[in-house]
Parts: C-alpha cells; sequence; structure tokens
C-alpha cells in the first residue's frame, strides 16, 4: 500500500519578507491546491506577522518563537564551542521530529522539503524523508575534498536529494554524494495575467530587492543610470526596497545629483503592481542563485536588463530577445542596453511579446509543480 506523502516546508524565519520566504509559501500553497498536507516549520520568529498570502489549511509551527535569527546567530559567535552547537543541534533536531510525529495521521509519510543549509537534522528518522533546496548557489564553497568537504557531505547525509535552482552547479552539488535535480522558482499561476500593453505604460526603469547587504548591486544601478539619466529627463528609475543601505543609496542619489531622475520607495508587498506600470526592469545583482524578480516582471511582460553574474539571470533572460545580459561590472554596457530600450518603442514591444510566451512555458507553476510532484512519489 502506496503512503500518503505530508509535506512539510522547512525553513529559518518564516516571518522575515525575503525571496526564500516567497518561495516556500508559494510551494506550500501549491501542495495544498493539489490535496496534499502541507505545513511550515520555522525555526525562528523575528517578527508577529507573515508577509505572504497562505492558505487557511496550512498550519506554521515556529520552533523557538521567542528566539531571532540574528540572536541565533550572534549566540553561535559567542559560544562557538563543538559541545554548545551539538547541544542546539540535538534540541532542535529533536523538536522538529516530535512536531512531524504529532502531526502525521495513519497511512502518512513526512516529506520536508528543507529550506536552509545554515542548519540541518542531526539524525535521521522514520518515516521522513528529507529534500534539500537550494535557494541562491552552492553554499559550501571550495569542493576540495577534505575535512571540509566531508564535513558538508555529513550535513546533507539525511538528505534523500538535493536541488539546485540552476544547471551551473549540478557537478558541485554532485560531490555531495546525493542525487541532484534542477528545480528552478516558478510564479503562482495567478502571476500569469492579462497585461497592458508595453508601449502604453510609464517610461519607468523599475528594480526591487532588499537593502540589507550590497547583494542586490543598487549602489551599481543608480551609477549606471546616472550616465544616461539627463539625455533621457522624460524616463525615472524606480527603486523599491527596504534595509538598513536605503540611506546610502539616497546619499549616492544625491552626490550624482540624481534626484530629479531616481526615486526609492520602501518595500512594496504588492511588486505585481509596480512592473504593471514599468517599462524596463533592471538588475544589477552582484550575484543571484535564480532572481525570481526577473520571472515576475517578465510574466507581465517587462523587458530585462541584467548583469551576467552567477547564476540566476543568464537562465532566465534570452539574451537579445527578452531582454540584454550584460557583462558583470561594466556600467557604460549597461547604461546602453537601457538606453536601447529606452529609445526603440518597437524592440520594447518585440522583447515584451516574446517574454510574455517564454517566462510561462518555461516558469508556470504547472510546469515545475508537475515536477516537484514526480520527486516526492520516487522517493
Amino acid at each position: 500500500m502506496k503512503m500518503k506523502k505530508h509535506i512539510f516546508l522547512f525553513t529559518m524565519d518564516m516571518t522575515l519578507d525575503g525571496g526564500v520566504e516567497r518561495v516556500v509559501a508559494n510551494l506550500a500553497n501549491s501542495f495544498s491546491k493539489r490535496g496534499y498536507r502541507a505545513d511550515i516549520i520555522s525555526l525562528f520568529k523575528a517578527n508577529e506577522s507573515i508577509k505572504y498570502h497562505l492558505d487557511e489549511k496550512i498550519k506554521v509551527k515556529f520552533l523557538f518563537d521567542n528566539l531571532s535569527f540574528a540572536s541565533w546567530h550572534n549566540s553561535l559567535l559567542v559560544k562557538s564551542n563543538l559541545y554548545w552547537r551539538y547541544k542546539l543541534a540535538l534540541k532542535f533536531t529533536d523538536k522538529l521530529y516530535r512536531y512531524i510525529d504529532n502531526e502525521l495521521s495513519d497511512g502518512e509519510t513526512a516529506v520536508v522539503m528543507w529550506n536552509s543549509y545554515l542548519i540541518t537534522p542531526l539524525y535521521r528518522h522514520h518515516n521522513v524523508h528529507i529534500i534539500g533546496l537550494d535557494h541562491s548557489r552552492y553554499p559550501f564553497g571550495n569542493i576540495v575534498k577534505g575535512l571540509r568537504h566531508k564535513l558538508h557531505t555529513y550535513m546533507v547525509s539525511k538528505f534523500d536529494v538535493v536541488t539546485t535552482l540552476n544547471g551551473d552547479e549540478v557537478d558541485k552539488w554532485r560531490t555531495i554524494g546525493r542525487p541532484v535535480y534542477v528545480m528552478p522558482n516558478y510564479l503562482p499561476e495567478n502571476g500569469f495575467q492579462t497585461v497592458p500593453k508595453i508601449n502604453d505604460r510609464k517610461k519607468v526603469v523599475v528594480s526591487l530587492g532588499r537593502m540589507n547587504t550590497n547583494q542586490k548591486g543598487f549602489d551599481r544601478l543608480i551609477e549606471a543610470y546616472s550616465l544616461i539619466a539627463a539625455k533621457h529627463p522624460e524616463w525615472k528609475l524606480n527603486i523599491y526596497g527596504s534595509g538598513c543601505l536605503q540611506k546610502e543609496y539616497r546619499q549616492l542619489i544625491n552626490d550624482l545629483n540624481m534626484q530629479d531622475f531616481i526615486e526609492i520607495f520602501d518595500f512594496t508587498k504588492n511588486p505585481l503592481a509596480v512592473y504593471q506600470t514599468a517599462s524596463i526592469y533592471a538588475m544589477c545583482s552582484r550575484d543571484e542563485g535564480f532572481g525570481m524578480v526577473l520571472l515576475e516582471a517578465g510574466s507581465l511582460g517587462v523587458p530585462l536588463v541584467a548583469y551576467n553574474v552567477e547564476f540566476g539571470p543568464r537562465s532566465i533572460i534570452k539574451n537579445s530577445v527578452t531582454g540584454y545580459i550584460v557583462p558583470d561590472g561594466d556600467k557604460v554596457k549597461f547604461a546602453e542596453s537601457l538606453e536601447k530600450l529606452m529609445n526603440d518603442e518597437k524592440l520594447r514591444e518585440k522583447m515584451s511579446e516574446e517574454i510574455l510566451k517564454d517566462i510561462p512555458a518555461r516558469f508556470s507553476e504547472k510546469v515545475i509543480m508537475d515536477k516537484w510532484i514526480k520527486i516526492i512519489n520516487s522517493i
């Protein structure tokens, strides 16, 4: 008799507003919609509410609801001895499996989709299968086989399979000794909707992302746009995001005298509304594992311009067809690519038509969820 699968999605802190949390919410909703019991297990709880919509049938369990990731990480730095780390891992693993055991019904087996490599279970548990999800890039550094590689191999030895967002890192993941699948992110089915024609929109370039680190490269975007802004006063660059670096980005805009051309807005809970009014999406990230914003903007017909960083943009953008992939750090070339689109309505229209066909064909919810269900049923 084939046992039913109960899906548990593990993440570090579901109350954060990052891409991982959005993907976890999307996956949980998709599994629930397809008739699976799907719960979310969050290790920590930094905020009172979850930023992303969840189906009412989905339960969320916080294992340490009085602890944030930041305080946990700071404790690790202070209490760095192996004994303390072992005790923490043992406590966490015990709480995890106790919760799963309590939630499983007769005839069910658990499939845990593991959305973090910062911490892994200390041991395996009966009737629990684990799938590792890579949300950015291969997290274990150099793959030279030695003590470090053995440690990382041990960390994922409890996993049945691992997945990576792109094909560029499959060989690295195979050194861990687990079966590897390429599983890109997807847009929920409500992400594909009727969109206004690209040339009926405002002359706005947009970019979205967090500002708590410089990974998203908004400083690079501001500098590149400053090269062409004065030649195109009818166009504006709007940047959306919140974090400790927002003040620095505002200062950079002032230093470059770009106040009339570039504006920064706080984090938006409705990015699709932003994309629907935009004519171009620009990404200047220093690195990416995938780039959900490119999918979202592309699904609404927005041509894309991005640096060719590892690893996301080149797996999404078809160069000169749905947008432009620019050599990393070449701000002159980046500005020129933006300018091509800004100057040519027919080019924007053609790329918009192409990307509206391409994104759903490769990254729709149905396409990717069919792959997920095939993997889960094979375990």
